[in-house]
């Protein structure tokens, strides 16, 4: 099968929306103008970036920007685990689950400081209808109460593992070390994401619909699409689907520069996997 995420991650690269993290040493590849790429801005200010490749699917990514995201004691996390699975435009989540196991091949969400992000790979004859369920899932969301109570539960798990796993402790010290504890990457936001993991399922479900709202930002936002389709055909159809939501930006997160660090710092940590004999320990790598 010819997924085509490379080609989209290049892209995303391009377009650049890790823009906001070039302190930390990502460099945006440059296309070549023999390369097919077609970028729309749409009325309402989201941009659609579409880059024409052999493959036999549609790769899409929708990644979101805003100072808001991260800075709500875990919301996004929570949306972020919603997203393809709960209530969203005029779907219940029973109808959003059914039609995305026939539509969609492949589907996540992931939140970072600044940054929320959506990924969705189908087939081009899919296309409108897989775009449709994409757009209802990051802009119009339900937040159905079955929902967010099992979705909060999975987070909620999520974080006590990694408050109470070494691993996590490390990671949070180490990141605090290198970036500094008020970086947006070194913060330790771990207890106020426990706190709204915890929130009573009726109190979180209508924080979550108040904080749908506040980052409903077309302007903030960059559709990726990669896939042997016809740009300007699959651009119309994004602007069917995306077009919809009225204007509205917002700020970005700015990432402060971290400088070159000098000195030495020294840690240390027990990782679970030691505590095992090393004969049964699995090591693997790629070459990238």
């Amino acid at each position: 099968m010819d997924i085509s995420r490379r080609d989209l991650f290049k892209l995303a690269l391009a377009g650049g929306c890790l823009h906001t993290v070039s302190s930390v040493g990502f460099a945006a590849p440059a296309l070549t103008q023999s390369e097919p790429l077609t970028t729309v801005a749409l009325d309402n200010g989201l941009r659609v970036h579409c880059y024409r490749n052999a493959s036999r699917y549609i790769s899409a990514a929708l990644i979101l920007r805003s100072k808001e995201i991260g800075a709500h004691g875990g919301l996004a996390h929570i949306l972020e685990h919603t997203s393809f699975t709960g209530a969203a435009g005029n779907m219940t989540a029973a109808e959003l689950k059914q039609k995305r196991r026939a539509l969609i091949q492949d589907s996540n969400a992931m939140t970072s400081p600044g940054k929320l992000e959506w990924y969705a790979t189908f087939l081009p004859k899919y296309a409108s209808e897989a775009l449709h369920l994409l757009a209802v899932t990051c802009l119009d969301q339900k937040f159905d109460q079955e929902t967010v109570k099992s979705e909060a539960r999975v987070v909620l798990e999520e974080l006590l593992l990694d408050k109470y796993s070494s691993e996590g402790a490390i990671k949070r010290r180490f990141n605090s070390i290198i970036y500094g504890k008020d970086h947006p990457y070194g913060k330790d936001t771990l207890d106020s994401e426990l706190a709204v993991a915890k929130m009573p399922v009726r109190k979180l479900a209508e924080e979550l619909r108040r904080y749908a709202d506040m980052i409903r930002l077309p302007a903030n936002m960059d559709l990726f699409l990669v896939g042997n389709v016809e740009p300007h055909q699959i651009c119309d159809l994004a602007n069917v689907h995306f077009g919809k939501c009225p204007y509205a930006s917002g700020p970005m997160l700015n990432v402060p520069r971290v400088e070159r660090t000098h000195t030495h710092t020294r840690m240390s940590g027990i990782a679970s996997n030691l505590s095992r004999p090393m004969g049964e320990i699995r090591i693997a790598w790629n070459t990238g």
